[in-house]
């Protein structure tokens, strides 16, 4: 019996407690879940902002000296030798052009395809982009 008293005070406290919450506490937390997800998203926005800017910035940076169209004509002209990876300064992969004759051909051609594409990169791994 003592336990049942007991257990009913503790009901009518723990109603007591949350009569005192307002009736509309309901839409005070919808405000704050949306004020909550318009930061997340300008936090989104301010991070891809960043993200773009730092992308800009290594493009800058990473373009190469030397001209596509002088490492397309070495690689067209004289690829099996290694040329055009002596002209871009990547000496070992050019020595080891030149004693496997280009990889058979086939490295030169993988080349050959780089550097019209834009993707081939010199020794300090800048992009060979402009053609003159």
């Amino acid at each position: 019996m003592t336990k049942f008293f007991s257990l009913f005070y503790i009901l009518m406290a723990a109603s007591y407690c949350f009569a005192s919450l307002p009736q509309d506490s309901n839409v005070r937390f919808d405000s704050i879940s949306d004020e909550l997800q318009s930061l997340r998203n300008s936090y989104e926005e301010l991070k891809q902002q960043i993200k773009d800017s730092e992308s800009k910035e290594e493009q800058k940076e990473k373009i190469a000296p030397e001209k596509r169209v002088v490492a397309f004509l070495l690689v067209y002209l004289m690829g099996t030798f290694g040329a055009h990876r002596f002209y871009v300064r990547k000496y070992t992969t050019a020595c080891l052009q030149l004693i496997t004759l280009g990889g058979l051909g086939v490295w030169t051609f993988i080349d050959m395809i780089l550097i019209i594409l834009g993707k081939f990169r010199n020794a300090e791994d800048e992009l060979l982009v402009d053609w003159v």
